[in-house]
């Protein structure tokens, strides 16, 4: 029979070949038979072999969970640590990503951009949960350390959010001022446009509702999911005002009551 020895160095030896199923299974062999020197590294390597070999987001994100409080190095922690946060976060785990994102953001070794996706995942998984005020804060942080996509899409988000709110002069302003500042990422541009539209239509201002929108057709036709939502928002435009004509009565139009005939004696 094999001793605990063996079966882990069997599963390096199977990790070097790239035979990462077999190894990943002797690791938790190893991982099964309780606490050793070879449980930590076996944790380790079995979470790393399961995110990113495998794909088995649960089984590398259990693995990750027991082995952070057995790190060895502070690198290693954060390692493990923001693992098990995509891990949470592709498991649509939220109280986890809540958690592990903390954990992230105050960790020494995080950089910006680190910290950016960790308040990203926050913001989307408290969007999901209708958790609004949370997710605005999450979005106003990354705008805060990131000037790259991710600040882009948070500008947008943070104008829709105050369109779910029931804000929509607020939305409005944000909007446009979205689309400003997004001037190097097209499809948030696109988007906050979109999203102005929607606010004109609302409120009744058809005229520039259209006119947004059909500039955005006229300027985003390689992008095919700008292009579905703004065409059927354009025929959702056209519908409405043509129901606006049917109920608007035009010039001339007013009925005047004539007076009757006197009748004769």
């Amino acid at each position: 029979m094999y001793t605990l020895k063996a079966k882990y160095l069997r599963s390096e030896s199977l990790s070097l070949l790239k035979r990462y199923e077999e190894a990943l299974v002797g690791y938790e062999t190893v991982i099964d038979q309780g606490q050793s020197i070879y449980y930590a590294p076996s944790l380790y390597k079995a979470a790393l072999i399961a995110y990113n070999q495998t794909q088995d987001m649960a089984r590398a994100y259990k693995h990750y969970q027991a082995f952070i409080p057995l790190a060895d190095t502070e690198e290693k922690s954060y390692d493990a640590t923001l693992g098990a946060l995509r891990c949470a976060y592709k498991l649509n785990k939220a109280q986890d990503v809540y958690s592990m994102s903390a954990k992230v953001i105050s960790h020494p070794r995080a950089t910006d951009d680190v910290r950016a996706l960790a308040n990203y995942y926050t913001a989307q998984m408290a969007m999901s949960e209708h958790k609004l005020d949370t997710a605005m804060q999450s979005f106003n942080a990354i705008i805060r350390i990131n000037s790259a996509e991710l600040a882009a899409e948070s500008r947008y988000q943070i104008a829709s959010i105050y369109n779910l709110k029931g804000e929509p002069e607020v939305a409005g302003k944000l909007a446009e001022e979205s689309a400003r500042a997004n001037v190097g990422y097209p499809f948030w541009v696109a988007k906050s446009l979109l999203l102005l539209a929607d606010v004109q239509f609302a409120a009744g201002d058809l005229l520039n509702a259209r006119a947004v929108t059909e500039a955005i057709i006229e300027n985003f036709e390689g992008d095919e999911v700008i292009m579905k939502e703004a065409t059927e928002k354009l025929e959702k435009i056209k519908l409405e005002e043509e129901n606006v004509s049917r109920i608007k009565p035009q010039s001339g139009d007013t009925l005047e009551l004539q007076p009757n005939p006197k009748k004769e004696d």
